[in-house]
């Protein structure tokens, strides 16, 4: 299930660099239509600069988790189905989705966590799949000085097969 929603987001992912630049492709041609019909566009490329930057202005947070989101898909250090886990381990779980303003991650509870773009770009964080495709999970163990050590290894075997079976 991972492997198949991975390829739909990386395809996703890669049309949205495909729409923006379509958009920008668009409107320079049409500048360029405009000039070549005799319209002057020194105006409209001033007045889309003065507006643009007010906008900008306006959208700056949002801006700013657009281009964390452009820089962590850019740069594949996360990918969606990644195992990740952010500073002291206060947030931990698979990489669900990477959209444009937020990051979804799902925990091992199954609760979904959104995260903005900017604090995971900005966090550090430890990917537990980046070159590795296998997971793998610590427990510690507080066993007494008088229980038979042989039987606590079997009990303990038993169970990380059957949580090794039973969890994906």
């Amino acid at each position: 299930e991972w492997s198949s929603r991975i390829k739909g987001k990386e395809t996703r992912h890669l049309s949205i660099f495909g729409r923006i630049s379509d958009i920008i492709l668009l409107f320079i041609f049409g500048l360029i239509i405009l000039k070549y019909l005799g319209v002057d566009i020194t105006p409209l490329v001033a007045s889309l600069g003065i507006g643009g930057l007010a906008v900008a202005l306006a959208l700056q947070e949002t801006l700013s988790n657009f281009i964390a989101g452009l820089s962590i898909i850019g740069d594949k250090s996360i990918k969606v189905g990644d195992y990740v886990e952010l500073e002291n381990a206060e947030l931990a779980g698979y990489v669900d989705d990477i959209s444009w303003r937020t990051s979804r991650i799902k925990t091992m509870g199954g609760d979904y966590i959104i995260v903005p773009n900017t604090k995971l770009s900005q966090s550090i964080t430890k990917d537990y799949n980046f070159g590795s495709p296998v997971t793998y999970a610590g427990a510690t163990l507080f066993i007494g000085y008088k229980n038979d050590l042989e039987k606590v290894e079997r009990i303990t075997n038993k169970v990380a097969l059957e949580v090794q079976n039973s969890v994906e």
